[in-house]
């Protein structure tokens, strides 16, 4: 039987953090964004699609890369404080 583990997707047993590839992180549910264009990562590195971030990792570079927010409803916040509660 194949590993049923989702491609980009590992948790290191040594450490116990999740580390995703950039499209790993894209899929999941953490972000209301997409990275377009990987422009906040090194992209000299030949690697770097398969390179696997931590979520920390992840959000750095996010934050300087093109990327595509998804509309989320005010709704979907109501009760919600600056601290986050």
């Amino acid at each position: 039987m194949m590993n049923e583990t989702p491609v980009g997707v590992l948790e290191d047993p040594k450490d116990g953090v999740e580390r995703h590839t950039i499209e790993g992180w894209n899929e999941s549910e953490f972000f209301n964004f997409e990275v377009w264009d990987p422009d906040g990562f090194n992209r000299r590195d030949p690697q770097l699609m398969k390179r696997l971030f931590t979520r920390e990792e992840f959000e750095s570079g996010a934050g300087e890369s093109t990327c595509r927010f998804w509309r989320v409803p005010i709704e979907a916040h109501a009760g919600e404080t600056a601290a986050g509660g």
